[in-house]
């Protein structure tokens, strides 16, 4: 049997609503619709800069059409996805007393516990708890088990947990934009923490890595270790920002730039033949440009958002000891996703610069995010 759902992820520049059927036996999502849509104001890093904007073109968003098949519904329960800007995680363990009478564990112990996790002081007074992830949970104060011990035998149950919290005000400004919208929220999620159990489900043999969210205005950075979010941070620099270079080095509009990008990325092959590929006016003059011309722009942008990567994902093992880090850049594997990497050309640029790492996988295929 076939279960709907219906997720909304809300982005700086972007709102993005899909519907996937979960397939209970496969436990594997069929994306059966997406749209994509640019959003009338902007959110500056999480931030809602016009909540009314934002809830009308939410509800503009909540009606799904298949031409095709002679559909229309309208959408009235979604997950809510929100990007990790202000994340902080930490870690915290609470213990409860089995209440049955026969001490076998069940749903309320489980719930009792998780929510005095709820209730833990958070170290950034400014944030609020989004999701608790439970790392693992110990019974009778020594069986440790990874998956909820229902009906398990104990007097007591222990549930170590990792506790994802991000900016309070961001938070509910976000919340109460789409609630005005008049649908329901069933859950919310915090974008990387719902990859890294994607992923899971794609290759389970990779569980230690970074996921690189290569965005239109920003690159989200997580590190992400036995398929859990441990932290994340970002750095403003996205595929805007090469569209923004050639627009005006070559003084055309946006637009044109993108197409040139798209349709060129980065030529490395040495040819005699150094092709036109737009010519404009600058200062009153006529201004062509080659394919070399572009090749330098885009090399460059490259090198730039390969510096501020590496600098990031440094800062997210910094917490570790000298010989942790070395463990792990030893073993690392990046992983990108995002609507910057859909052009082939670009990725074969990261594969060449990225070559410290052991694997470095782009999945625009699999997750587009734009």
């Amino acid at each position: 049997m076939e279960k709907e759902i219906c997720a909304l992820e809300i982005r700086n520049t972007t709102a993005i609503l899909t519907i996937g059927n979960v397939l209970k036996d496969e436990k594997k999502v069929n994306i059966v619709y997406q749209v994509v849509r640019p959003l009338s104001t902007f959110l500056k890093n999480g931030e809602v800069l016009d909540q009314e904007s934002l809830t009308r073109d939410i509800k503009k968003m909540l009606v799904y059409e298949d031409l095709k098949h002679n559909i229309r519904t309208k959408i009235n329960e979604i997950i809510l996805v929100y990007e990790p800007y202000g994340l902080d995680v930490f870690n915290s363990e609470k213990s409860g007393s089995v209440l049955s009478s026969d001490n076998l564990i069940g749903r309320n112990d489980i719930k009792n516990v998780v929510n005095s996790l709820k209730k833990e002081r958070i170290p950034n007074r400014e944030n609020a708890i989004i999701d608790i992830v439970p790392s693992f949970f110990l019974i009778d104060g020594a069986k440790k088990f990874t998956e909820v011990p229902l009906g398990q035998a104990s007097t007591d149950l222990v549930v170590n947990a990792n506790i994802y919290t991000l900016p309070e005000r961001n938070f509910r400004d976000l919340l109460d934009a789409v609630q005005n919208a008049g649908v329901v929220i069933s859950k919310v999620v915090i974008s990387p923490v719902g990859t890294a159990q994607l992923f899971k489900s794609y290759n389970p043999n990779i569980d230690t890595y970074v996921l690189v969210d290569c965005g239109k205005k920003s690159t989200i950075v997580s590190f992400i270790g036995n398929n859990t979010v441990y932290s994340s941070t970002w750095f403003k620099y996205g595929f805007s920002d090469l569209v923004d270079e050639v627009a005006v080095e070559f003084n055309i509009s946006r637009g044109e730039a993108e197409d040139l990008i798209n349709l060129y990325g980065l030529d490395s092959r040495t040819s005699v033949i150094n092709p036109v590929i737009c010519t404009s006016e600058i200062d009153n003059l006529k201004a062509t440009f080659y394919a070399d011309d572009l090749n330098a722009i885009v090399s460059k942008y490259f090198k730039d958002f390969v510096e501020q990567l590496n600098a990031k994902i440094d800062s997210l093992i910094n917490v570790y000891s000298d010989e942790e880090k070395a463990l792990i850049k030893n073993n690392l594997s990046v992983m990108f996703i995002g609507d910057g990497l859909k052009n082939i050309a670009l990725r074969r640029i990261l594969y060449k610069k990225l070559n410290s790492y052991i694997d470095v996988s782009i999945n625009v295929g699999k997750i587009g995010r734009p």
